[in-house]
């Protein structure tokens, strides 16, 4: 009769053969991780920089809140952050950020998103990693509308990110430094999302697009997507300073215009 050992899982298996495989892994393990020779030259070898897509771990979070709505409960956004660990914050403040990158202004509605995406840029600037947001925030329910809209958006990003982001330019990146930076640049973008302008075109998309850089790039070890958020937000400056400079202009130019008529 065949021996099927093989087929039983690892800690039925009897205690020599255990042991063999065991030794076996660590040895296959440490022929993978240590440096090596090739053509003369020392190489140590990288592991797969994709072993973690953040956005594939968003769309499990979000998937994980099926089990609470076949229950009839509404998960809260607790149930969404908890299963992201500690890129909770940076990839928190992406997900906020992704319902304004329509070309559309979405006017004052922007404020409390905007205030919600800086206490997540405060916490990438603290040393210490604690709950991303407060606990009555914590506790505030999704909608199953709002869990169709994420997974179908994330669908999308994914796709993008498999294709263009990897590790790179690490020193923007990495460590404390590099939280600091994801951390400085989500609530810049928050600052300039929570501008009310309502009707002219990319205000919203400018600053959330740079939004969702930071905390893509901070997550992928993208250092090329984080330059991306600078530039996005030297972008949203300009935009906002040049209509800010329009609209002193015209209203510079409607003032002599009234006096004009006024004073003759």
């Amino acid at each position: 009769m065949p021996d099927r050992t093989g087929s039983l899982p690892l800690d039925e298996q009897p205690p020599q053969l255990r042991n063999f495989l065991a030794r076996s892994a660590n040895d296959n393990r440490r022929s993978i991780c240590s440096p090596h020779s090739v053509g003369g030259r020392r190489v140590t070898p990288q592991l797969d920089a994709r072993a973690f897509s953040s956005i594939s771990t968003l769309r499990h979070a979000v998937a994980s809140l099926d089990g609470h709505y076949d229950r009839g409960v509404n998960p809260t956004v607790r149930n969404l952050l908890e299963p992201l660990g500690p890129h909770a914050s940076a990839l928190g403040a992406a997900v906020l950020a992704i319902p304004f990158l329509s070309p559309v202004s979405l006017g004052p509605v922007t404020a409390p998103a905007s205030m919600l995406i800086v206490l997540f840029g405060l916490q990438l600037l603290r040393r210490s990693s604690g709950k991303p947001l407060p606990t009555r925030l914590l506790a505030v329910p999704l909608p199953a509308a709002v869990k169709g809209v994420l997974a179908a958006v994330l669908t999308r990003v994914d796709r993008v990110m498999s294709r263009f982001s990897r590790p790179r330019l690490n020193l923007l990146v990495d460590g404390r430094r590099g939280r600091m930076i994801c951390g400085f640049g989500v609530i810049c973008g928050a600052l300039l999302l929570a501008i009310p302008i309502p009707l002219l075109p990319l205000t919203n998309t400018v600053p959330s697009f740079a939004i969702l850089c930071f905390g893509l790039g901070l997550t992928e070890r993208d250092g090329l997507m984080t330059l991306t958020g600078f530039v996005s937000l030297a972008s949203g400056v300009a935009l906002f300073a040049a209509f800010g400079t329009g609209v002193f202009v015209l209203a510079g130019e409607l003032i002599r215009g009234l006096l004009g008529i006024v004073f003759g």
